[in-house]
């Protein structure tokens, strides 16, 4: 039914029109009533997946004109799915493979997460500053509660914000995400300090591959320097005992050394680091 919805709100906008409200609100419900069930981790992306499709089209009223419902949904929609929950660590820890398929960027699979980050994409396509607003200020308030956090506790809030701010920060609103500067910040005091640290408990493994995911979702708002600062910490975690870990370290290097950018008056597009620069930080990781 929700694959339905979507599809008529992506292709029949007209005939579904007065009735996207009533529509919407059903969703809503349903999403928030199936908690955090694993069982229903697929009933419940795609009831977030209408959602996102529903808030990315245009409609002569929208349900989600209202700063309050905005408030409520990234609230009690967006967060309790993009968190990490204690079935996503077991899967890590005893099915590596199997999360890396869920959770890896351009994966096949729906899940909970990556809808809720499509969820505030979609979003940000009509209502870009109040949702950043809003979801800002939660990762103000989870970075704040990190601080005094018991460790696991720590981890689960700076997983959380993490994602925010790439859904923040990827394209989806033609005024932009977030400022450059907000994501080199947090670059600099959470992702940064995180992949240059010598040692890796086993409960920061999964934080450590989501700062590695960050690095490379991000590599074209992040400075240059940065990204040559950060990979020979990004080399090193390839060499990980953690299958999660050095898998992701490996597609954020791909990610990170392929990165291109427009130069000369025709646009031609050239790799932002040549060989020379990058042997240096990727040499170990190629021949250790």
């Amino acid at each position: 039914v929700c694959a339905v919805l979507s599809l008529s709100a992506s292709r029949y906008e007209e005939q579904l029109g007065s009735s996207v409200g009533p529509a919407v609100k059903a969703v809503w419900d349903l999403v928030n009533a199936c908690g955090d069930c694993v069982e229903l981790d697929r009933l419940v992306a795609a009831g977030i997946s209408f959602l996102a499709t529903a808030a990315g089209t245009e409609w002569q009223t929208s349900p989600f004109a209202d700063s309050a419902a905005l408030q409520a949904i990234c609230e009690r929609i967006v967060l309790p799915n993009i968190r990490l929950r204690a079935s996503d660590i077991e899967l890590c820890r005893e099915e590596p493979r199997e999360y890396i398929v869920r959770d890896i960027e351009g994966g096949d699979e729906e899940t909970r997460r990556r809808s809720a980050m499509d969820l505030v994409r979609a979003l940000r396509r009509f209502h870009n500053a109040v949702v950043c607003e809003v979801c800002a200020g939660y990762v103000a308030r989870l970075l704040e509660q990190a601080k005094s956090a018991d460790e696991e506790h720590e981890i689960l809030c700076l997983d959380t914000c993490l994602h925010l701010v790439i859904a923040l920060a990827s394209n989806g609103s033609k005024d932009g995400g977030l400022n450059a500067s907000i994501v080199e910040q947090f670059f600099v005091s959470q992702v940064e300090p995180e992949l240059q640290a010598a040692q890796m408990s086993a409960n920061r493994a999964l934080f450590r591959a989501s700062c590695l995911k960050f690095v490379g979702q991000m590599r074209t708002r992040l400075p240059k320097p940065c990204l040559l600062a950060i990979l020979p910490a990004v080399s090193r975690h390839s060499l990980a005992e953690n299958p999660v870990v050095h898998t992701y370290a490996a597609v954020c290097a791909n990610l990170v050394t392929t990165v291109q950018e427009p130069t000369g008056p025709d646009g031609q597009r050239v790799r932002v680091f040549d060989a020379a620069t990058l042997r240096p930080s990727l040499l170990p990781m190629l021949l250790p």
